[in-house]
């Protein structure tokens, strides 16, 4: 997940990673946080598809809004998009495409995603709190 970080001007956070269980979802991401807007990518680790093929699906990615950092493991990273991209200290760290989330103009935003098994389709479900 990335969003804006707050009383900076084009910084952003990036964190992960949210562990998914199989048809059960997980628990709120940060209850600190109040957001209007966020962007979000996922990906499953690597599987066997056949002896020689392994594969990893993702989603988020494919009509990307912004590059964000991302790593292997845990990871908290700041994203100053007017400056030249410069990689973390973490060696796996790697910039992808994270889709913009619906932006609630009035107040924060409370969003369910739901990530469909087939590795491309995300569904999005929310309502503006009050």
């Amino acid at each position: 997940m990335a969003y804006a970080q707050p009383g900076y001007d084009e910084s952003y956070i990036s964190r992960g990673w949210l562990v998914l269980a199989p048809n059960g979802g997980c628990d709120q991401f940060d209850s600190a946080l109040h957001l209007s807007v966020f962007w979000y990518y996922a990906e499953t680790n690597q599987y066997k598809v056949s002896k020689h093929v392994k594969n990893i699906n993702m989603w988020g990615n494919v009509r990307p809004d912004k590059q964000f950092w991302i790593a292997t493991n845990s990871f908290n990273f700041i994203n100053n998009l007017n400056e030249k991209p410069s990689r973390p200290g973490d060696p796996g760290a790697r910039l992808v495409g994270f889709t913009r989330s619906v932006e609630s103009k009035d107040s924060e935003l409370d969003e369910t995603l739901t990530i469909e098994a087939d590795g491309i389709n995300v569904s999005q479900s929310f309502s503006s709190g009050q």
